[in-house]
């Protein structure tokens, strides 16, 4: 089912504008950096995004299922093996981020 409305412009547009702004505010943070702990014993920036862009990805996909079906019975996440799959090491080069 496609939702046709005008209100929901002006949030998209939003919403874009705040990724394009949170997107250069994350090149600035810079490789080094991002792979420091925030404090001793803490996680470092990339410890904590990786996972929140992985959860974000999810629900996308979990709403765009539940869009689509009578009912939902889906599956729990657990971040243990999601982090041990990402190895949230060093990309080398430029970011493969990059939101459009």
């Amino acid at each position: 089912m496609c939702i046709q409305n005008h209100k929901m412009r002006p949030l998209s547009d939003r919403l874009i504008r705040n990724a394009h702004a949170t997107e250069k505010e994350l090149r600035k943070v810079g490789e080094k950096n991002s792979q420091e702990p925030i404090l001793p014993g803490k996680w470092s920036c990339k410890q904590i995004h990786g996972p929140l862009i992985d959860s974000a990805f999810n629900n996308h996909q979990r709403f765009r299922r539940a869009a689509l079906q009578d009912s939902l019975d889906s599956p729990g996440t657990n971040l243990a093996p999601i982090r041990f799959v990402q190895r949230l090491r060093p990309l080398g080069g430029s970011p493969r981020l990059a939101f459009r």
